[in-house]
């Protein structure tokens, strides 16, 4: 997890919010890491999500007649379209479907809170199926340690109040560091021989402010 404090936390700051509040937006976005691929094709990488849903934990495979069937299918269309989690998670796990038979189709969980959601999602059930089956002696975090492995987990995951802290105050070190090099130079330039330098001192550091 890395704070960007420009995009992370400068705008939520500029709204009027403490750094307990921008915490708990930052743990409630659901955006993961990095996009991931849903097949890799002739793309080498070490996963997808084809090669985990299918191969790996062998949750979905797919029939002769091109639809998609499986434990984690199953699981999904047997939700109950009565709150709109479930249907935004519906209506994404189709998304997922039809992308991984699509070679280098990309999924954007790292650009689309909505699909980042989803993946958490899925990675819990997946997790709980993989749990309960007892040919299988993997765990449920087996299932979400492989998931988060290509996608690099949920963004800000256990970010807390010191974090955005000790984000806000390097940032603060920074500025005071770069305006102190910009105010050395305007008085280096400014100063004369006889000339107050305090005075000098002084307006080079207003000068300076950022």
């Amino acid at each position: 997890m890395n704070l960007d404090y420009g995009t992370d936390i400068k705008p939520r700051l500029d709204n009027g919010e403490t750094p307990a509040q921008i915490a708990a937006a930052l743990q409630s976005d659901t955006r993961h890491e990095r996009n991931i691929l849903a097949t890799g094709g002739d793309v080498e990488v070490e996963s997808d999500m084809f090669n985990l849903l299918v191969a790996e934990f062998n949750v979905l495979w797919l029939t002769g007649e091109a639809t998609w069937t499986g434990p984690l299918r199953d699981y999904v269309d047997d939700l109950p379209a009565t709150s709109s989690d479930n249907v935004r998670l519906k209506v994404g796990f189709g998304q997922l479907l039809a992308a991984l038979q699509i070679t280098n189709r990309k999924i954007q969980v790292a650009d689309n809170p909505p699909m980042g959601a989803m993946l958490t999602a899925i990675t819990a059930i997946v997790g709980g199926i993989v749990e309960a089956n007892p040919d299988d002696s993997r765990t449920a975090t087996d299932g979400v340690a492989a998931v988060h492995a290509i996608s690099g987990g949920p963004r800000f995951a256990g970010v807390t109040e010191t974090d955005v802290r000790d984000a806000i105050d390097a940032h603060t070190d920074q500025e005071l560091e770069l305006r102190r090099v910009n105010a050395t130079a305007l008085f280096t330039e400014r100063m004369s021989v006889g000339g107050d330098a305090q005075a000098v001192w002084d307006q080079a550091w207003i000068d300076a402010e950022l």
